[in-house]
């Protein structure tokens, strides 16, 4: 049947639906184009988090960590910068190049956020490092009164915790040289964990470590007390022998025979003096010292006193032997007291007292040089690692072309929504922005062929205008 009253005319919202997956695609590749490695390590919070991306001349390196600004590192006058880096994902992928020779380095400021001195702080270190060179030695990427990261002299990478004078390491896989690695090394509180390019290599339970290395330290010193006391011993059971075999060379000597006839002498005038000073001599059997038993007597109070005069000696040796010993005991135990003290470096071991620059200096490359005081979880390390790797360019591209598509469909039915046009061009404009930073002069002709698109979808004058600013 024919219809003679037409109703009202609807107007669907079909529209609707284009325009909302429109504007969570381009949402989503917004997210996507933030998501660089430098905002995946500050979500992370490392408490100080250096990038590394300097430029020539450079003397402090900005913090980018929770820290802020009060922990920038300060570079040694000789450390090369804007050398490539390893991530694919930063809009400035640089690195600094760091010399042995020339003792490079970077120094930081103190913090115990950095060396907690409770012994169940969790933390994490992580690094980019690329060795170069100096082979068969210690190489340091970073160091805190706590933790150290390094390439070892055996060509490994080595996660190391100090804790009450002892050191406890966890061995990585070889070196790759003039590669470029990510080294994590975290803690819980129990677990020393190393990982490298974002696989768990290895790790540890700490504390039975560190108690049967402070036990064998302890037994090493009871051993050498033990030791020093039997040489002792045995030095003092040598004294008579030697006393009676250096006398008998010294007394046949002219030296000694002289001296010998001195002392009888002495010895005989002082039994005459007593026998005159005492009248009743004769009564009490005294008699006057022949010269025979008066050198008989010499020689026995010169053995006698030789003797003496090197069990004093040994007694002196032997006690300095063990003020040294214990004084080196006290040294070791007062370092490992400094060590929480010292502040973080970065392409070198932290100073100390012989050695105030430093040593084990890196040979190579490092960058986005980062500390926590939380340990990471494998996933967090694993976001880090990818984000460094694969690039965000091509989920990025798709997921804007697809928002574009979109829009494009929503304009088909409602062309003239000022709503829907400004998300439109918003869209556009991220687009381009996003091209201009990741492909630079490749992406010109591709973004004025998107500008000429839009432009030919779009009627709106204004909006037209404002897309057309961006070329």
């Amino acid at each position: 049947m024919d219809v003679e009253t037409p109703g009202p005319r609807v107007k669907h919202n079909i529209s609707q639906v284009d325009f909302a997956d429109a504007v969570l695609l381009s949402h989503r590749a917004d997210k996507t184009r933030q998501l660089d490695y430098q905002n995946n390590v500050v979500a992370s919070k490392p408490f100080v988090y250096w990038k590394l991306a300097d430029r020539r001349g450079s003397r402090i390196t900005a913090n980018y960590g929770t820290g802020g600004t009060a922990f920038s590192g300060y570079f040694s006058s000789r450390c090369e910068f804007e050398h490539t880096g390893p991530i694919k994902n930063d809009d400035v992928n640089r690195a600094v190049q760091f010399t042995a020779a020339s003792k490079c380095k970077i120094d930081t400021k103190f913090t115990t956020e950095l060396a907690p001195s409770d012994v169940f702080q969790h933390f994490s270190i992580e690094a980019w490092a690329c060795v170069t060179g100096n082979k068969g030695t210690n190489r340091t990427v970073m160091m805190t009164g706590r933790c150290a990261i390094f390439a070892t002299r055996e060509e490994r990478w080595v996660f190391s915790v100090y804790e009450e004078g002892v050191d406890v390491s966890v061995v990585g896989p070889e070196i790759e040289y003039d590669k470029f690695a990510h080294i994590v090394g975290c803690y819980d509180g129990t677990m020393l964990k190393l990982f490298v390019n974002s696989k768990l290599i290895r790790e540890i339970e700490l504390r039975p470590e560190i108690t049967k290395k402070i036990q064998f330290i302890q037994d090493e010193r009871m051993e050498a007390f033990a030791d020093l006391a039997k040489r002792e011993d045995k030095a003092r059971a040598s004294i008579k022998e030697d006393t009676q075999e250096a006398s008998e060379k010294f007394l046949k000597s002219k030296e000694g025979r002289n001296l010998v006839r001195q002392n009888a002498m002495k010895l005989v005038e002082h039994s005459e003096f007593r026998m005159k000073m005492d009248k009743n001599a004769a009564e009490k059997g005294m008699t006057k010292l022949s010269k025979k038993d008066a050198q008989a007597k010499a020689i026995h109070d010169y053995k006698d006193e030789l003797y003496m005069k090197n069990v004093q000696m040994k007694t002196e040796e032997y006690q300095k032997l063990r003020e040294e010993f214990t004084d080196a005991n006290n040294k070791e135990d007062e370092y490992a007291r400094e060590m929480l003290t010292k502040a973080m470096c970065i392409g070198s071991s932290v100073s100390s007292r012989k050695d105030k620059d430093g040593r084990n200096f890196f040979e190579g490359k490092l960058c986005h040089v980062a500390a926590y005081t939380r340990c990471l979880a494998s996933d967090e390390i694993r976001t880090h690692f990818q984000a460094a790797k694969e690039s965000r360019t091509p989920e990025a591209d798709r997921l804007y072309t697809l928002s574009s598509i979109k829009f494009q469909k929503a304009l088909g039915f409602a062309p003239d929504d000022p709503i829907l046009l400004e998300k439109y061009a918003t869209n556009l404009c991220n687009y381009l922005d996003f091209d201009d930073n990741e492909r630079g002069g490749m992406g010109e002709r591709k973004s004025k062929r998107k500008v000429a698109n839009a432009i030919f979808e779009v009627s709106d004058e204004p909006t037209a205008t404002q897309i057309t600013k961006l070329n």
